[in-house]
């Protein structure tokens, strides 16, 4: 996850060095939630750029947002959806949080199979969660998001950001003695 921007950070900047210092701080970690939550590559990418796009052409004043972060991740994540509602085939199941798990230094064959075996598993087990519990699970796990943010960023409160993750995680424990069966003892 990429550090935090601070509104101290931005002062007496630029509103094109502002923008510039947030769009290389939160692109990648914008690409891997779009990609993580269903969306093709390719509506990511123009996903992200209207999100900026927007910010630069509205000359949105930046010491307005209270939280930078979440307002980058619930604009994305509404781009998303929006683009989904008018465009179905957009989604993209095949990419739905695909997990790759490589040994590092496999010195036998069987730890590569071990390890594609898991990997595929935990990949179709991630998309029987929903939306929400495959965004939640990914925006707490991976990125280490407070539920407050998860909330802001899901449109919901953070009870229910606290369902998700409880129940996306749930949804993944109850597969966890399968995937066991790949884990050599």
């Amino acid at each position: 996850m990429a550090k935090k921007i601070s509104h101290a950070q931005l002062e007496g900047k630029s509103a094109n060095e502002s923008f510039e210092l947030l769009y290389n701080t939160y692109i990648d970690d914008l690409y891997a939630f779009g990609v993580s939550v269903g969306a093709s590559r390719t509506l990511v990418k123009d996903a992200i750029h209207d999100v900026f796009l927007a910010m630069l052409t509205k000359k949105r004043d930046l010491s307005q947002i209270r939280d930078i972060e979440s307002y980058l991740f619930r604009s994305l994540n509404n781009r998303i959806i929006d683009s989904w509602r008018t465009q179905p085939n957009e989604v993209n199941v095949e990419a739905l949080v695909t997990v790759s798990v490589e040994p590092t230094h496999a010195e036998h064959i069987d730890d590569a199979y071990i390890a594609t075996q898991m990997a595929s598993h935990l990949n179709q087990v991630m998309q029987k969660l929903t939306y929400n519990q495959r965004s939640a699970v990914y925006l707490r796990i991976m990125c280490d998001m407070k539920y407050s943010k998860i909330a802001a960023i899901l449109n919901c409160t953070e009870h229910a950001a606290r369902k998700f993750v409880s129940k996306g995680l749930a949804n993944l424990r109850k597969h966890q003695s399968e995937l066991g069966k790949w884990i050599k003892n």
